[in-house]
């Protein structure tokens, strides 16, 4: 299952913990949509009981956890947990404890050889 470590929308539906343009503009994190080119709002955080209730709904064996680079822009292009920072290496625990699935792949960068993938 692909856990985003920093949720996005771009429509009108609700967003728990939506961070405010200003903080996104701040962070450098902007992204914008394909087809419409409004900016995607952020979430400050998971929504765990939303996470939770995916991965009973899914069962997943693994988790990839993508954006881990917009949750901390330390970890740009890290490729070793080793690597990793505190408060990444706590959001893989929370994200663990919540689907009852490893995080085996960890995205950390644009580009595709910032991932880390323990199978390698």
């Amino acid at each position: 299952m692909v856990v985003k470590a920093v949720p996005s929308r771009v429509a009108a539906v609700p967003l728990p913990a939506e961070l405010p343009a200003e903080e996104i503009a701040r962070r450098g994190i902007a992204e914008y949509g394909v087809v419409t080119g409004r900016q995607r709002r952020k979430a400050a955080e998971i929504p765990w009981e939303l996470l939770r209730y995916a991965a009973m709904l899914n069962g997943p064996t693994e988790i990839a956890l993508t954006f881990c680079d917009h949750y901390d822009p330390a970890v740009i292009g890290i490729t070793t947990r080793s690597g990793l920072t505190k408060p990444t290496r706590d959001l893989i625990i929370q994200v663990e404890e919540a689907c009852s699935a490893p995080v085996t792949i960890i995205e950390t960068g644009k580009l595709f050889d910032h991932m880390i993938d323990p199978r390698e």
